[in-house]
C-alpha cells in the first residue's frame, strides 16, 4: 500500500557530556512506554535508536557533543518522530533541539519547509502545535535570542531549502562561539549576531556565510 505523504525531520542536537550520556537510555525508555496502541513499536524503537546511535557517535568523536540526525514519516509512521522529539526534549530540557521538517502529499503538493528551535532549558519543541501541514513559510528562521545557554550550534543542510538569519536571531548569545553554516544559508543581517563576541563562523569556501564572515570581520573556519 502506497503511503499518502512522505515528512522528513531533519535536525540537530546539541548537549553537555552528561545529557548525551543519558539520551540513549532515556530515548529507548519512551519506545517501551509509548510505542502501546498509538504506535507500531519496531517503528518507534527504530526511530529510538537513530537518536541513541548519534548520541553514541557524538561522545566516542571526542570533539563537540552535537549530532545531526534524521528521521522519516509517512502512513505507518504517523505522529512518531513529533512524539519522540516532543517527550526526549520534555526528559532531557538542558538539550538544544534545532529542527526542520518538510515533505510532501500523494499528490506532489509540498508541505512548505518548516523550522522548530527548542533552547537550552526550555523545552519549546511543542510539535503537535505547529507542523508543515499548517505552516507555510518560504524561509526557515533560527529564533536563539539572549539564550546564554548556546555554546555552539549546527544548522542542518536540508534539500531544497534556504536559510535565513535575521536581524537578532542570535542576539545575546554571549557564549556562542562557533556556528556551523551549509550554503543553504543565503541571507543573515548585519545585526544577527549581535552580542557574539567570541563568535568563529564554520562554512564553505564562497558560500554566503563565509562572505558574510569576511565582510563582517569575523573569524572564519573553512569546511571542505
Amino acid at each position: 500500500m502506497s503511503s499518502s505523504y512522505g515528512l522528513t525531520y531533519t535536525g540537530t542536537i546539541q548537549g553537555s557530556r552528561e545529557e548525551m550520556e543519558k539520551l540513549p537510555a532515556v530515548v529507548r525508555e519512551l519506545a517501551k512506554k509509548q510505542a502501546t496502541g498509538l504506535y507500531n513499536v519496531d517503528d518507534y524503537k527504530e526511530s529510538a535508536e537513530e537518536l541513541a546511535s548519534c548520541a553514541k557517535q557524538a561522545l566516542e568523536s571526542g570533539g563537540s557533543l552535537t549530532f545531526s540526525f534524521e528521521l522519516y514519516e509517512d502512513d505507518s509512521t504517523h505522529g512518531i518522530p513529533e512524539n519522540l522529539l516532543n517527550c526526549l526534549d520534555q526528559a532531557l530540557p538542558g538539550l538544544a533541539i534545532f529542527l526542520y521538517g518538510s515533505g510532501g502529499d500523494i499528490d506532489g503538493y509540498p508541505f512548505y519547509p518548516t523550522s522548530y528551535v527548542s533552547p537550552p532549558g526550555k523545552s519549546a519543541l511543542k510539535l503537535e502545535m505547529s507542523s508543515p501541514f499548517s505552516r507555510r513559510e518560504d524561509w526557515g528562521t533560527c529564533p536563539f535570542q539572549n539564550c546564554q545557554e548556546l555554546t555552539c550550534l549546527r544548522f542542518p543542510d536540508p534539500y531544497q531549502k534556504r536559510w535565513a538569519i535575521a536581524a537578532g536571531d542570535f542576539k545575546g548569545c554571549v557564549n556562542l562561539t562557533d556556528i556551523i553554516l551549509p550554503s543553504s544559508v543565503t541571507k543573515i543581517a548585519k545585526t544577527a549576531f549581535k552580542d557574539c563576541k567570541s563568535l568563529t563562523i564554520h562554512a564553505k569556501p564562497e558560500s554566503f556565510a563565509a562572505a558574510f564572515a569576511q565582510e563582517r570581520s569575523i573569524p572564519l573556519k573553512l569546511l571542505n
